[in-house]
């Protein structure tokens, strides 16, 4: 009698299973449903760091979509079936704004050759600040948009802000002494020559009829007016 043993043989199928996809190919709500070290972007599609672009398959022509990043705003295209990226630069993007936003928060301006302004707080609007008699000087090399002045030049930067007092009247006859210190608003040292007596308002008015009035003493009178 023969005897025939049948010998099974199991043979384990071992499947591989790739986690690495590539970015912005799967779409997601949470990180949970990304595979491997991909987690969910802002534009609902899985990445590992990369900007998606939403896969849109139809859209309100030229309709605000998101910020893809904090200068970029993502936009319906002409044609209502696609998505196209507007770099807005240094304003950045935002969902108040719906898109670019129109200046760069609380920074000045000039909105015209004579006009002086500022960005909004939410960076949505542009408003006027002064009105510039000098005319409006552009931001440059680290220094503020501003209103021109007229700086003296031997006091630099002395109308840089607004002075104290609003007026002053020379209506009184006799000597002006710039030795005592209380005849001048401030005494500014000169490297080489006399210290000046600096007297400063925003308008500065001496009597035509004070015809024998006069400066005395070892500082120079300078009469600075806004």
């Amino acid at each position: 009698m023969l005897r025939t043993t049948a010998i099974l043989l199991t043979f384990a199928l071992v499947g591989c299973y790739e986690t690495n996809a590539p970015d912005c190919t799967i779409s997601c709500a949470t990180d949970d449903e990304c595979p491997g070290d991909l987690t969910c972007g802002t534009t609902g599609l899985c990445t590992g760091g990369a900007a998606c672009t939403p896969i849109v398959e139809s859209c309100t022509a030229d309709e605000f979509q998101s910020c893809t990043d904090s200068s970029t705003a993502l936009r319906c295209n002409a044609t209502g079936d696609g998505t196209v990226t507007e770099n807005c630069g240094a304003p950045g993007c935002s969902a108040g704004a719906a898109g670019c936003n129109g200046c760069v928060a609380d920074a000045y301006s000039c909105s015209d050759a004579n006009t002086l302004a500022r960005c909004s707080a939410d960076a949505t609007m542009v408003n006027m600040v002064e009105s510039c008699t000098l005319g409006c000087a552009d931001a440059a090399g680290g220094t503020v948009a501003h209103c021109r002045t007229i700086s003296p030049l031997h006091i630099p930067d002395l109308c840089d802000t607004p002075a104290t007092n609003a007026t002053f009247v020379w209506n009184t006859a006799g000597m002006l002494d710039t030795n005592v210190t209380t005849s001048c608003d401030m005494v500014v040292a000169q490297a080489s020559g006399p210290a000046l007596c600096v007297i400063r308002a925003g308008t500065i008015t001496i009597s035509a009829s004070l015809t024998a009035t006069k400066a005395s003493g070892t500082r120079v009178l300078a009469l600075v007016a806004d």
